[in-house]
């Protein structure tokens, strides 16, 4: 079984305790699974994509942390695999689009927001397949941004095939994938003009 769904299923078992609104998504999730195919449902879950996603975030290294936890690879858990196999999982049957276009995370401190956003960040800018794709870190304060920012970096950093894959530029808070023009920037508010906007990602 899938991580995904795995979740999804332990949470409406009573096996990991959650809030309503949780467990609301995750009975959507088996509901779904159930209507796929169905002539009035448009959507797959294809636990292909949900799996490279997962699979990405599980070749990145811990960059912070004790000792023995740095320089090691990362283990999602469970639902940190929910939230990712959704978003990149569940897809029109037809077109292959994304059925999910946005998200919202409301996370406790110390539960791996950063970490988790800045996969999601340079998976979006290098790993998607599209050319030129333009990622966002977006906060209040440009200070704020380059919190996540800067955790995507140090992915980078730790990682040879990383480092030949993307170029950093750290005086204008960008980042660029040299195989697909790709980019991911940190913005604030109190960030300049930016020409040609058009988000893939943020």
């Amino acid at each position: 079984m899938n991580r995904t769904t795995q979740y999804a299923m332990e949470v409406i078992e009573g096996k990991i305790k959650t809030g309503e609104l949780v467990k609301l998504a995750c009975q959507r999730h088996l509901d779904d699974l159930e209507r796929q195919g169905t002539e009035d449902f448009p959507y797959v879950f294809d636990e292909n994509k949900a799996n490279r996603i997962l699979n990405f975030c599980e070749k990145l290294k811990f960059t912070d942390g004790e000792a023995e936890i740095v320089g090691t690879f990362i283990k999602l858990m469970l639902f940190q695999c929910f939230i990712l196999g959704s978003l990149f999982g569940w897809v029109h049957k037809d077109t292959g689009y994304r059925r999910f276009r946005k998200s919202f995370a409301m996370l406790a401190r110390k539960n791996s927001k950063s970490i988790l956003n800045s996969c999601i960040g340079l998976y979006m800018t290098g790993f998607d397949n599209y050319r030129g794709a333009q990622t966002y870190m977006t906060a209040t304060k440009l200070k704020q941004a380059r919190i996540c920012w800067g955790e995507a970096v140090k992915f980078i950093n730790m990682d040879r095939d990383l480092r030949a894959f993307f170029k950093i530029r750290d005086h204008s808070s960008e980042v660029i994938s040299k195989h697909n023009e790709g980019i991911m920037m940190a913005l604030g508010k109190d960030t300049g003009t930016i020409d040609g906007f058009n988000p893939h990602c943020g």
